[in-house]
């Protein structure tokens, strides 16, 4: 059950773009996978180990496991548990659960998307809001010699000029050690269209708004959010918004000479075989090309979403491609997240719905010397070993999957999976 009190804004949508080449690349077949091993890793109970795990998981360079749950925990936020930060570790093959730190309201309530790591090995998560008194917190939490963790509110959000509501979750730059992430509202302007904040310095003490949304007309974007913001080797953040209108966008903030930063639209998602609502903001891959899945939208009858690329050209002009929109049905339909990819190229990602059980699956595309791509299902969900996939899949040196549910399982609460392949 989601604790977010009144309309929850949307975390799916972004807006406007330079003039772009559209190609459609289509899959060449759908096939069921075969030889998968689906294993359940751990089933969250709706007590204090937490319930709701829709963020999805990370590591560490150890292999243990890292996620966060929306709700349960020993908080108390309107007769619900305020959400956990937990880890999974595993012994002989066997994987223990241990929760973090249960949040509770003061600093932070509902955590929707997954922690960060830095470089020490100290965990960053972020909440959408609190019980009382602020619209969201980023925290960071840092392991401590006996075993146990220490919270630090790094900050929390107030009202206009700051940001509020971070929906998404935070970027880690082992360059210069300094802590990305965007808020959904907030910032300058009259209404807040949202932020894009930044944690610097010794002990992540500076925090400095690095860029406010600020439309002048209702067809520029606004309320970035839900997913986390790609970085790449120039330091350039990229992301996906939206706008009154409803009409997302992929963007880009660079940093400039005069010491700000300067936003680039470089797609909106203005014609609907192309997807619409973008989910779980973008990656990208080693030559600078973002890839990204809709939940809606593309150019099958249907309207379930696509998976797309976004090629840098070099001349500085992007083309945007659909690289398989979902049929719904046995196919899966409405993606749930960004993909991930493997050391082969390979992408991965999840369908909340549709499925052999319709309750959402986990697919894998492969690239073919032709451009096409492949696309194979993995796995099918059922209601006892999970339903409502919305976080990104992590993927181990071996090729294994991890990933996490909302709810299903023996107590439907949610768990965390793992897939071999």
């Amino acid at each position: 059950m989601s604790l977010l009190c009144g309309p929850r804004p949307s975390i799916l949508l972004a807006a406007l773009s330079p003039t772009l080449m559209l190609a459609v690349v289509l899959v060449v077949s759908v096939s069921q996978a075969h030889g998968q091993t689906y294993k359940i890793l751990h089933v969250f109970g709706s007590g204090s180990d937490g319930a709701g795990p829709s963020g999805g998981l990370v590591a560490d360079a150890a292999g243990n496991l890292y996620g966060t749950t929306e709700s349960g925990g020993t908080g108390n936020c309107n007769g619900f548990g305020c959400g956990t930060v937990f880890s999974l570790t595993q012994t002989n093959g066997a994987w223990t659960e241990t929760v973090i730190h249960s949040f509770q309201g003061s600093d932070g309530m509902g955590t929707l998307m997954p922690p960060t790591l830095d470089a020490a090995g100290n965990v960053f998560a972020t909440t959408p809001q609190c019980l009382s008194g602020c619209n969201g917190t980023v925290v960071e939490l840092i392991p401590q010699q006996n075993g146990t963790w220490s919270e630090k509110v790094l900050h929390a959000f107030g009202s206009p000029p700051d940001g509020g509501f971070p929906f998404s979750g935070v970027t880690f730059d082992a360059a210069n050690g300094t802590v990305y992430g965007d808020t959904q509202q907030g910032g300058i302007g009259q209404f807040g269209f949202g932020t894009v904040y930044a944690f610097s310095g010794p002990n992540y003490s500076n925090y400095s708004i690095l860029y406010s949304f600020n439309p002048k007309e209702v067809s520029a974007d606004s309320n970035p959010g839900g997913g986390i913001l790609a970085l790449d080797a120039a330091g350039n953040l990229y992301g996906t918004a939206t706008n009154y209108l409803e009409q997302s966008t992929i963007f880009r903030l660079s940093p400039n000479q005069q010491g700000g930063w300067t936003e680039t639209i470089l797609y909106r998602f203005a014609e609907i075989e192309n997807g619409s609502d973008p989910v779980g903001g973008v990656i990208l891959d080693a030559s600078g090309n973002l890839y990204g899945a809709t939940y809606s939208g593309g150019p099958l009858n249907g309207n379930y979403g696509v998976i797309y690329k976004l090629a840098s050209n070099q001349d500085g002009s992007w083309t945007f491609s659909v690289l398989y929109a979902f049929q719904g049905g046995n196919d899966g339909s409405f993606g749930s997240s960004a993909p991930t990819f493997d050391s082969a190229g390979n992408l991965y990602g999840t369908t909340q719905y549709g499925g052999t059980d319709h309750n959402g699956t986990v697919f894998k595309l492969t690239p073919t010397v032709q451009g096409q791509w492949t696309k194979t299902i993995l796995h099918n969900f059922n209601r006892l070993d999970g339903i409502s996939q919305l976080s990104k899949l992590w993927l181990d040196g071996h090729g294994n999957i991890y990933g996490t549910t909302i709810t299903g399982g023996a107590y439907s609460s949610g768990l965390v999976f793992q897939i071999t392949q």
